[in-house]
Parts: structure tokens; C-alpha cells; sequence
């Protein structure tokens, strides 16, 4: 093997070493949960351990270049053999919790059971969390059409006006307001730039973080409204898992305890601490106050455990998706129409009000 070779497949395995995070998107968590149920499944029977060797030695050439998961599987292999993590644990770095707390219950009985309750749970929750990320994307596109149409006002249009106004020019509000865009772009495109990134920043951290008593009324906008209905649709498939797995509903929200974010963990909390004084998950959700996953769902869920002897759970996960799904675009076209009707009447009053500003230039009599 020749130098430049060599330096190629050295650079390949570099850059896929570090970019080995990114590899676990939906579709080839989707594959390797499958090829995981088949190896630990009949009539396989591997070991979780024995599973994960065979898929990492698939990652990797006679050239020996390899794949983002073959970093991936090495890593898992690797904790898994240096500290006391189990598998879920050791993937938790790489897939979403709700994914992990069911992969962790089921390593204790049948993991392959697990890996198909995964699968099937991914299939539900995934049209949710495409709608939940086009209801963020497109506020922050329209955004950025709307700085760069402030910033070509204000850097070409406006200024080409105002070198044509004379002392004896009669300006009206409308123009005036233009001139002082224009002479005070800098602070305030500045400023606008800032307060949009601070508020990404702000969103992005508080949606997973966020926990005290102020949440709840972030939760009545979006799409904080959005992210509490897809987590918490995330949270009762993740419940009803377990449950089929053998958990109690107390026992289940311990172990979901020990993966969940400050979000989820907090909520989990407060169940558990009104399921301590006797009550079941349905009462605990409504005297929690906290409309976990959504108010209707909530109540759905208290009056069908009293009235009902079956595993209400896993006959509402079935329609659960479906009714989160439709109310996060239902929100999402909400907050669309808000903001496409903010940004167009942006855009209308610059326009009136440059026609109106060169009706002011045309009106001056020498």
C-alpha cells in the first residue's frame, strides 16, 4: 500500500470517527434496530455483545476503511467492556431516550421483544417529530427573508430617496420613518440579529431543559405547545412498553427516571410523587396540573383506568400518535398563517411606504 493511500484511509477513518454522532438519523436507527431483533431473535440467539462485533466487522473493508458505525458499534463494545454500562446505556449517546428506556427494560427479559416494540414506537412518533422540525424551520426561513429584505431597504432603496430630500421637502410620517431606519441601521439590524439568534438559543435550550413553574405558560405558544404533545406521546409509548414487558406503572416511571432529560425527568417526578400517595397514572396526571401529553389526552387517559379493566395504555398509544400527529400540524399551520401574515404586512408597509416617500420628493415645488 502506497503512501497516499495510506493517508487517505487515515483521514476517511478521522473524519468518520468524529462524525460517527451523526450517523444515527432515523432510517439507520430503523435498520440497525431490525438487524438487531434478527440476530438476537431465532434462530440466531446472539448475545447483544456477539450481535454488535458481527455488525461492526460489516462496517469495515479489506482496505479497512470504515464507516461512521463501525465507530459507533466500537464504541458501545467498548463501554460495555470497560465500565458497568449495558447496552441501553452504552447507546444512549446515540438515540433518543424514549428508544433507550425501552431497550433498557427489555435487556432484563427479552430484548429482542424490545427491539420490535422500538421499531414499531419509531414508526409512530417519527411523522410527529418531521411536522414538530417543518413547524420550526419555516418561521426561521421567513425570518431570514424578512432581515434580508430589511437590509436591502435599508442599505439601497431608502438611501437612494434620501439624497434627493431638501430643506423645503414636507415629509410625511411614513417617509420620516424610513429616513430613520436608514440613518440608524446599524444598531438596529444589530440589535434585530441578536434578539433572533438569543431567542433560537433560548428555544432550543429550554425546550429539553426548561422545568419550572414558568413552562407551563410557554407551553400555551408554540412550540414549546408542540414539543410537550411529541414528548409526551413519546413518554406514555415508552410506559406502555414497559408495562407490557412486566413493569408496574410505578416501577416502569423508575427506570424511565434513570434516562429521562431535566424536561421529561421533572414531569416524571411529580407523577410519581402523587402516585406515592395512592393515586393511579391518570389521576396522577390530572392532580400533576402539568396537561401532560395535552388536556384531552390526559382526561381520556383517567377516565378510561376507571372505568376499564384492559390495558387502557396500550389501546390509547394505538390512536395516540394519530390525534398528537393532527394537533401539532394543526398548531403548526397556526403559527405559519401568524407569521406569514406579520412578515407580508412587514412587507406592505415598506412598500406603501417607500410610494409614499417618492410622492413626497414629486409634490416639492421650486
Amino acid at each position: 500500500m502506497n503512501r497516499i493511500s495510506r493517508c487517505y484511509i487515515s483521514l476517511h477513518n478521522c473524519l468518520s470517527k468524529v462524525t460517527k454522532a451523526s450517523v444515527m438519523v432515523y432510517r439507520q436507527r430503523q435498520k440497525t434496530y431490525r438487524m438487531l431483533e434478527k440476530m438476537t431473535g431465532e434462530p440466531a440467539t446472539l448475545q447483544i455483545n456477539e450481535a454488535i462485533e458481527e455488525m461492526r466487522d460489516l462496517e469495515v473493508n479489506s482496505k479497512d476503511l470504515k464507516s461512521r458505525l463501525w465507530y459507533v458499534y466500537d464504541d458501545i463494545m467498548e463501554q460495555m467492556r470497560n465500565s458497568d454500562a449495558d447496552f441501553a446505556k452504552a447507546l444512549s449517546k446515540y438515540v433518543p431516550q424514549q428508544d433507550i428506556m425501552i431497550i433498557s427494560a427489555s435487556e432484563q427479559d427479552d430484548i429482542t421483544a424490545g427491539f420490535t416494540t422500538v421499531i414499531e414506537n419509531n414508526k409512530k412518533t417519527n411523522q410527529m417529530k418531521k411536522a414538530f422540525i417543518q413547524a420550526l424551520a419555516y418561521p426561521l426561513f421567513m425570518f431570514g427573508v424578512l432581515l434580508l429584505l430589511l437590509f436591502y431597504f435599508s442599505i439601497r432603496v431608502i438611501p437612494a430617496f434620501v439624497q434627493n430630500v431638501h430643506n423645503i421637502t414636507q415629509l410625511s410620517p411614513s417617509s420620516v420613518f424610513l429616513m430613520y431606519m436608514a440613518d440608524s441601521f446599524n444598531w438596529w439590524f444589530s440589535g434585530l440579529i441578536i434578539l433572533v439568534i438569543g431567542v433560537v438559543i433560548f428555544i432550543v435550550w429550554a425546550l429539553p431543559n426548561l422545568t419550572n413553574e414558568y413552562r407551563k405558560y410557554l407551553e400555551n405558544i408554540a412550540p414549546f405547545n408542540m414539543y410537550r404533545i411529541m414528548i409526551g406521546c413519546g413518554f406514555l409509548f415508552a410506559l406502555n412498553s414497559l408495562g407490557r414487558s412486566g413493569y408496574l406503572q410505578y416501577e416502569a416511571l423508575e427506570q424511565m427516571l434513570k434516562l429521562a432529560k431535566p424536561y421529561l425527568r421533572y414531569r416524571i417526578q411529580t407523577l410519581m410523587e402523587h402516585m406515592a400517595d395512592g393515586l393511579d397514572i391518570g389521576e396522577s396526571l390530572i392532580h400533576s396540573k402539568l396537561d401532560f401529553p395535552d388536556k384531552h389526552m390526559v382526561r381520556e387517559l383517567a377516565i378510561q383506568i376507571k372505568y376499564s379493566e384492559d390495558d387502557v395504555l396500550d389501546a390509547l398509544s394505538s390512536t395516540l400518535a394519530e390525534d398528537g400527529l393532527e394537533t401539532i400540524k394543526i398548531q403548526a399551520q397556526s403559527m405559519r398563517f401568524l407569521i406569514t401574515f406579520v412578515i407580508f404586512a412587514v412587507i406592505a408597509f415598506l412598500y406603501f411606504a417607500v410610494y409614499q416617500f417618492g410622492n413626497d420628493l414629486a409634490s416639492v415645488k421650486y
